[in-house]
C-alpha cells in the first residue's frame, strides 16, 4: 500500500505517529514543531521507542526550540547529523514497519507550503529506508544532557540574518496556527529584525 498526501499533512503525520507500537525512527533536517513533538512524547509514555536523527543548528537548538532534553529523558535516544560536507535534507519517518517521506520538515513554517508526503508499508522501501536510517544514526552524535539551547551569541555573524529569519518565519507560522485554535501566545522578536 502506497498513499500520497498533499493537504493537512501535519494531521495525518500525528495520526500515523499516534498508531505506532514499538518504535518510530525519525530523520528530518528541522524540527520545530510542538504537536509532533508532544505527539512523541505521549508515545514515550506507552513505552513506544523513539530514535531522532537532525540537523545541528541553529534553528534545531535555538531558545525558541524544542526541548529535547524531555525526550531524552524519557529514554528516547536524539541525535544531531554529521556529514563532511553538506547537510542531513533527509524528511522521514519510519513507524513500525510504515514509512512517511516526502518534502515536509517537521516545522511550523512548513504547514504554510506546498508540501507532499508518501506513506508506505511496502517491504523492500521499509527496509531501504531503516537501513539508511540506522546508517545515518550510527554517524550522528548523540545529544547529552543537560540539554542546552544556543545562544545568538554562538552563531557566526555570516549566518545570522539568514538564521534569524527562518527562525521568526517559523515562529510566525506557529503562533498563526496557536491563534486559529485560540490558543494565543505572544512571541518578544528583537525590534532590530527585519525581513
Amino acid at each position: 500500500m502506497i498513499q500520497a498526501y498533499f493537504n493537512n499533512i501535519q494531521n495525518v503525520i500525528k495520526c500515523k505517529l499516534h498508531s505506532a507500537q514499538k518504535i518510530v525512527m525519525i530523520a528530518v533536517a528541522w524540527f520545530t514543531n510542538e504537536k509532533l513533538f508532544d505527539e512523541l512524547l505521549i508515545l514515550q509514555q506507552r513505552g513506544v521507542k523513539i530514535k531522532v536523527l537532525i540537523h545541528d543548528d541553529i534553528l534545531n537548538r535555538s531558545e525558541f526550540g524544542l526541548d529535547l532534553g524531555k525526550l531524552i529523558n524519557n529514554g528516547a535516544d536524539v541525535r544531531f547529523s554529521r556529514f563532511c560536507k553538506g547537510i542531513m535534507h533527509d524528511k522521514f519517518c519510519i513507524i513500525d514497519d510504515r514509512v512517511i517521506t516526502g518534502s515536509y520538515n517537521w516545522t511550523y513554517y512548513a504547514n504554510n507550503n506546498q508540501e507532499n508526503i508518501i506513506v508506505t508499508d511496502e517491504r523492500g522501501l521499509v527496509k531501504s529506508y531503516k537501513e539508511q536510517f540506522d546508517k545515518m544514526f550510527i554517524e550522528g552524535y548523540p545529544i547529552l544532557l543537560p540539554y542546552e539551547h544556543l545562544k545568538w551569541t554562538d552563531v557566526k555573524e555570516t549566518d545570522y540574518y539568514d538564521l534569524r529569519r527562518d527562525i521568526f518565519r517559523d515562529l510566525i507560522a506557529k503562533n498563526d496556527e496557536d491563534k486559529e485554535s485560540k490558543r494565543i501566545k505572544f512571541i518578544n522578536i528583537d525590534n532590530s529584525f527585519k525581513i
